[in-house]
C-alpha cells in the first residue's frame, strides 16, 4: 500500500498495510489478513455496523496472504482477532443456498474504524484486484485511474481506509452474479463522494442519483405482462409518489397518522422515521414472518395493497428472490444501459458508478442524466432524479 512518507504515489510494490488499531499481529501474513479484512468491512454498513460476517474466496485469500493463508487465519483467531464461520458450500444438487466461501469478521474491539500502519519485514507486490471481465465493467475500472479526492485528510475513518485502496492502485472491482457493480468506490460515504475529482483536468465529479429506485423497480416488476390499461390502474399513487421522488415523505406522514390512531409513542415513531427508506426496503425485502411483523408494513398495505401482495407472493419460495430480481434489473439499467450506451457514444466519459446513482463531469451530465430516463422509460416509468450539488439541477 502507500508509503505515508510518498504521499499518493504508486509503487510496484508496498512495505506498509493498514490494520486495526491496537491488533499487533505477529506475522506479515496475519498483517496482509487483518489489512484485506479491515477493507472488506469499510466497503459496507451491514459488515462496519452489524458485524455481518465477510465472505473471502480462497483464490483471493491465496493471492493476497499466501499459499499459507489457512495457517495465517488459524493464528488471528487463535489471538482473538478475528472470528470465522466454518460453514461453506460448493454448490451442487444437495446445497439449496447454491456455493459460498467461509466467511470472518473482526472481533467487536477491532471494528472501530481506528486504524495503523503495519510495516511489513518483506517487501510485497502489489497486485490487481478487478476481477470484472465484461467490456463495460473493465472500462469502468479502468476508468478509476482517473479520479482523485480533495483534502483526504478530512474523510472520516472508514472513507479514509477505502481511499487508501483506491489512491495506492490496489482498489477492488466486480460484478456479482446479479450484475451489480462492485468497487472501492461503492463504500465511499456521500460526503466522500462530493470531493471526487479527475485527476487529469481538475473537474469536479456531480452525482445523479435515482430516489426511490428500488421502490419503483418494484412496481415496473409487478406490473410485467399487464395490458396499459391494467397498468394505468395499477397503485397508480404509489408510482406517482416514486416518480416525484416523495414515497419516503409520505409514508413518513402516514406513519405519524397510525401512531396517532394507535396510541404508539413518540419513540416507536421517532426509530421508524429516522430510517424509512432502510426500513421500507427491509419490509419489501425480508422474510415473510417479519414482514408480517413490521409495523411500517399495514401502513403501506391500507395505501398500496397491490404492492404489498406482489412483494409477498414473489417471496413465497425463498424471500431473497425478490431483492435478487430488482438488483439485476437495476443492474441492467444502470450498467448494462446506461453505462453502456456512455461509453460506446461518449468514448472519453469517466463514470463512477454507486449502484442507482451515477457520478460523472458536469461536462456529460445531461448525456447521464437522459440516458438514466431513457433506460427507464423502457420499463414504462419516469424515474425521479436528484443531485449532490446544488449547481447542477436535473429536468424532471
Amino acid at each position: 500500500m502507500l508509503d505515508t512518507n510518498q504521499g499518493a504515489s504508486k509503487r510496484p510494490t508496498f512495505k506498509q498495510v493498514l490494520i486495526p488499531k491496537g491488533s499487533a499481529p505477529t506475522s506479515d501474513g496475519v498483517a496482509l489478513f487483518l489489512s484485506l479484512l479491515l477493507k472488506k468491512t469499510a466497503c459496507r454498513e451491514e459488515y462496519r455496523e452489524w458485524g455481518l460476517l465477510v465472505s473471502i474466496h480462497s483464490d483471493l485469500l491465496k493471492q493476497v496472504v499466501g499459499r499459507d493463508y489457512s495457517l495465517v487465519i488459524e493464528s488471528a483467531i487463535k489471538a482473538g482477532l478475528v472470528e470465522r464461520n466454518d460453514s461453506y458450500s460448493t454448490g451442487g444438487d444437495l446445497s439449496p443456498q447454491g456455493a459460498f466461501t467461509k466467511s470472518y469478521r473482526l472481533t467487536d474491539n477491532l471494528r472501530k474504524a481506528d486504524f495503523e500502519w503495519y510495516e511489513l519485514k518483506r517487501a510485497r507486490p502489489g497486485k490487481s484486484r478487478v476481477t470484472t471481465t465484461d467490456q463495460v465493467g473493465r472500462k469502468l475500472a479502468e476508468m478509476m485511474e482517473d479520479v482523485g479526492m480533495t483534502d483526504p485528510d478530512l474523510l472520516t475513518s472508514w472513507d479514509k481506509i477505502l481511499w487508501n485502496s483506491i489512491q495506492s492502485g490496489e482498489f477492488y472491482a466486480n460484478r456479482c452474479e446479479y450484475g451489480r457493480f462492485h468497487s472501492s468506490f461503492t463504500g465511499l460515504s456521500k460526503v466522500a463522494r462530493k470531493r471526487l475529482v479527475l485527476k487529469s483536468t481538475g473537474e469536479i465529479l456531480v452525482e445523479i442519483d435515482v430516489s426511490c429506485c428500488q421502490p419503483l423497480l418494484l412496481w415496473a416488476k409487478a406490473a410485467e405482462g399487464m395490458t396499459a390499461e391494467e397498468r394505468s390502474g395499477f397503485e397508480p399513487e404509489y408510482r406517482s409518489l416514486c416518480e416525484h421522488g416523495e414515497l419516503y415523505s409520505f409514508l413518513t406522514s402516514e406513519l405519524l397518522v397510525m401512531c396517532k390512531r394507535e396510541g404508539l409513542s413518540h419513540e416507536d415513531f421517532m426509530e421508524c422515521r429516522e430510517n424509512i427508506k432502510g426500513e421500507l426496503i427491509r419490509m419489501f425485502f425480508q422474510k415473510q414472518s417479519g414482514m408480517q411483523r413490521n409495523q411500517l408494513t399495514s401502513v403501506v398495505y391500507d395505501r398500496f395493497p397491490g404492492i404489498v401482495d406482489y412483494a409477498w407472493s414473489a417471496k413465497a419460495f425463498d424471500h431473497k428472490d425478490l431483492s435478487r430480481e430488482l438488483q439485476r434489473m437495476e443492474s441492467r439499467i444502470m450498467i448494462d444501459g446506461v453505462c453502456s450506451q456512455l461509453v460506446e457514444d461518449h468514448p472519453e466519459i469517466v463514470l463512477v458508478t454507486v449502484h442507482d446513482s451515477i457520478l460523472c463531469t458536469p461536462s456529460c451530465f445531461e448525456a447521464v442524466e437522459l440516458e438514466i430516463i431513457h433506460q427507464f422509460r423502457k420499463l414504462g416509468v419516469k424515474p425521479f432524479l436528484k443531485t449532490n450539488n446544488e449547481q447542477y439541477r436535473c429536468h424532471q
